[in-house]
C-alpha cells in the first residue's frame, strides 16, 4: 500500500521526516520512505507498487482538466539590471493546481509595465514552469514589471533598472536661449548619460566661456540625484555676437549657446582701399557692441537714387537704391592728411525725417591710414572705432537737432537729456549732474559741443579724447541714446563710476595733441523725405 502526505512548497521535506515516519507506522510493515519534491509517502512492502503522481495537464491539452490555482516564483521576484538588456537569468514561474501539483502545458499570458518587450503568450513546460526568456528591458532607468497570468491567478517580477555606461554629455534644457546683452540666462541643465539618455549621478562638469565675453558665477557643478547638472549662472556679454559656453565632464564635451536679443541692425559696408580681415573686424565688432545696447527696430528708410558721395561729401560712395533696415555705414581706411593730423571723419549723412524719428539711416566712417598703425600699437583702435560709430548713430552729432544741448559754443555748454542726466546721478555724479551733464567746452573744433567733458568724465568712451586702458561705454552714453529716441538695453552698459575731479584732470590722453582737431564731422548730410514725397533736404555742417 502507498500513502502520500502533502508537503508545503516552501518546506524542506527532510524536515518533515519524523512526522512521515510516525504516520507510516500506522501502515503495515513500512519498508520505504519516499521524498518527491512536495510529496512524501511510505509503502507497504507487501503491497503492489503504485505510480508516483505526474504533473497535471492543463486545460486545452485534451488530456486533463486541472485549473491553475496558484502561480509561484521559482526565481527572485525583485532584481537589479541595466537598461536595454535582456533580463538575465530569465524569470521563471510555476503554475500549480488546487492540490499544489504543477500543471504542464497550460497557457500563460504576459503583460508589461514600465516599458520593454516580451512574448505575450507562453505555455508551461512538463514541470509546470514558464520562463520569460525573451524579456527585453526598457531603455529608461526605473522599474520594469512583467506579470504572468494563468487563468485567474498571476504573479509579477520587478526589474530595478540602472543606467548603462557613460556614453554622452547632453544638454537637457535651456540651450539656445535669446537674451538681452548683459542679462543672465534662465537655468541651463546638462547631463552625463548612457546611450539612451539616462543620467549618471556620480559625475561633475566644468564650464568655460569660449565666445561672447560673458561671465559665469562658477566654473564647476556636480550632478543631482537624477544625474542632472545645473550650469552656474551665465551672464551674457554686452555685444550682439555669438555667445558660447564649453562644457566638459570626464571624456565628454558639448557646447551651450545663446543669441543676443536685438532688432537693431548695423550693416557695415567697406569702400576704398582693401582692408585686412583684422581691420574689418574692428568695425563689425563696434557694430555688434552698439547693437547690444540699441535693441529697438527703426522705421525702414526707402532711398531712391541717393548719391551718397554728393550727400555725404566723401568720394567713392555709391548711388543707393534700397530700403534700409535701421543703419548702413560706409567705412574706409584711406589717406586724409598724413600722420598726426585728422584721425577720423565720421557722422550721419542721411537722416530719417521727423515723422520717422529723425535718426540716422546712412553714415560714413573714414580713418586716416597714416594713423592706424600707431593706434594699433597703442591698443586703442577698437575703442576709437566704436567711439566714431556712436557719432554716426547720433551721440554728439544729433544733440543739436534733437534739442538736447544748450549754450553751444560757449563755456556753459550743457546736455539736458533726462535719461543721461539720471544715469550720471546713478554713477556717482550727484554733485555734477544735478541739473545737466557737462559737455566738452574747450573750444577745439570737432571736439567741443560733441562730447562729454574730459575733465569731468575722464576715460568714459564718449569724451573728446582717448585714454589708455579701459574706456567704458557707460550708462550715461546709453542714456543719451534713449534721449534721442532709441530703444536701449541698460544691461549692456559697461560698469563705470565718475572719477574724482583730480583723477579726471590728471588722466592721460592719447594722442597727446589737443589741437588741431583730431576728429571732424562730415561736411554735409541730408534729411530723407523732409517733405513727404520730396527730395532730400541738404544739411551743411562746415
Amino acid at each position: 500500500m502507498l500513502k502520500f502526505f502533502k508537503v508545503a512548497a516552501d518546506t524542506n521535506p527532510h524536515m518533515m521526516l519524523p512526522r512521515i515516519v510516525r504516520a507510516c507506522l500506522a501502515v503495515a510493515a513500512p519498508v520505504a520512505f519516499l521524498l518527491l519534491g512536495i510529496l512524501a509517502g511510505c509503502s507497504d512492502s507487501n503491497a503492489a507498487p503504485a505510480a508516483v503522481p505526474s504533473p497535471s495537464t492543463g486545460a486545452g491539452t485534451g488530456t486533463g482538466t486541472a485549473s491553475p490555482a496558484r502561480i509561484v516564483a521559482a526565481t527572485p521576484q525583485i532584481f537589479s539590471a541595466r537598461v536595454g538588456e535582456l533580463a538575465s537569468p530569465a524569470p521563471i514561474a510555476r503554475v500549480l493546481d488546487a492540490s499544489g501539483n504543477p500543471i504542464a502545458s497550460t497557457p500563460v499570458s504576459v503583460t508589461l509595465a514600465g516599458g520593454g518587450s516580451a512574448p505575450t503568450s507562453l505555455r508551461t513546460d512538463a514541470d509546470g514552469n514558464v520562463s520569460i526568456s525573451g524579456w527585453k528591458l526598457s531603455t529608461t532607468a526605473g522599474l520594469n514589471v512583467v506579470t504572468v497570468t494563468a487563468g485567474s491567478v498571476s504573479t509579477s517580477f520587478t526589474a530595478n533598472l540602472a543606467a548603462g555606461e557613460p556614453a554622452q554629455l547632453i544638454v537637457v534644457s535651456g540651450n539656445k536661449q535669446t537674451v538681452k546683452a548683459g542679462a543672465t540666462t534662465s537655468s541651463i541643465v546638462v547631463r552625463v548619460a548612457d546611450q539612451f539618455g539616462n543620467g549618471l549621478t556620480s559625475n561633475a562638469a566644468t564650464f568655460a566661456v569660449t565666445a561672447g565675453n560673458g561671465t559665469l558665477a562658477a566654473t564647476t557643478a556636480v550632478a543631482s540625484t537624477d544625474g542632472s547638472i545645473t550650469m552656474p549662472a551665465w551672464t551674457l556679454g554686452r555685444s550682439a555676437v555669438a555667445q558660447t559656453v564649453h562644457v566638459t565632464a570626464g571624456t565628454f564635451a558639448t557646447d551651450v549657446s545663446a543669441t543676443i536679443q536685438t532688432d537693431y541692425k548695423i550693416d557695415v559696408r567697406f569702400f576704398g582701399p582693401a582692408m585686412t580681415d583684422a581691420q574689418k573686424a574692428w568695425f563689425t565688432n563696434a557694430a555688434a557692441r552698439i547693437s547690444g545696447v540699441i535693441t529697438g527696430d527703426l522705421p525702414d528708410a526707402v532711398i531712391t537714387n541717393f548719391d551718397a558721395s554728393s550727400a555725404c561729401g566723401i568720394s567713392g560712395l555709391p548711388t543707393v537704391n534700397e530700403t534700409i533696415d535701421d543703419l548702413v555705414i560706409y567705412a574706409s581706411i584711406a589717406n586724409i592728411d598724413g600722420a598726426g593730423g585728422v584721425l577720423a571723419e565720421s557722422g550721419p549723412c542721411a537722416l530719417r525725417n521727423g515723422a520717422q524719428g529723425g535718426l540716422t539711416a546712412v553714415g560714413v566712417m573714414l580713418f586716416d591710414a597714416a594713423d592706424i598703425a600707431a593706434m594699433a600699437t597703442q591698443g586703442i583702435t577698437q575703442d576709437v572705432i566704436t567711439h566714431e560709430m556712436l557719432h554716426v548713430v547720433g551721440i554728439g552729432t544729433l544733440w543739436q537737432p534733437k534739442a538736447l544741448i544748450t549754450a553751444v559754443g560757449t563755456p556753459a555748454v550743457a546736455y539736458l537729456g533726462s535719461a543721461a542726466k539720471q544715469s550720471c546721478l546713478t554713477e556717482g555724479g550727484a554733485g555734477t549732474c544735478a541739473t545737466y551733464v557737462p559737455v566738452e567746452n574747450n573750444g577745439v573744433a570737432g571736439t567741443a559741443d560733441n562730447h562729454w567733458r574730459e575733465s569731468t568724465f575722464g576715460n568714459e568712451l564718449m569724451t573728446g579724447y582717448v585714454n589708455p586702458g579701459s574706456m567704458p561705454f557707460s550708462a550715461i552714453s546709453v542714456g543719451s541714446l534713449r534721449d534721442m529716441g532709441y530703444v536701449v538695453n541698460d544691461l549692456a552698459a559697461d560698469p563705470y563710476t565718475l572719477p574724482s575731479s583730480s583723477a579726471a584732470a590728471s588722466a592721460t590722453i592719447v594722442p597727446t595733441r589737443v589741437a588741431p582737431a583730431w576728429e571732424r564731422p562730415l561736411s554735409s548730410g541730408v534729411i530723407l523725405n523732409a517733405v513727404p514725397g520730396g527730395a532730400p533736404t541738404m544739411i551743411r555742417r562746415r
